[in-house]
């Protein structure tokens, strides 16, 4: 019986542990300088999307 106890607690502390790295992971990644590099990203993704948009328009105008 006391190697069950023992067995689940161990894996418990693993559990947690394993949950103390990934929120520690999670937190320290972010900085205040991340805002202005996401924004930059999303504003070069609505830029690819939109370039990729007049692309597909111009493939569907009949050719002479």
């Amino acid at each position: 019986m006391s190697a069950l106890v023992a067995t689940l607690g161990c894996s418990l502390m693993m559990v947690l542990a394993l949950a103390a790295v990934a929120w520690y992971a999670a937190s320290s990644g972010k900085s205040s300088g991340d805002g202005d590099e996401v924004a930059a990203l999303r504003a070069e993704i609505v830029e690819l999307r939109q370039d990729q948009a007049d692309a597909s328009s111009d493939e569907s105008l009949p050719r002479r």
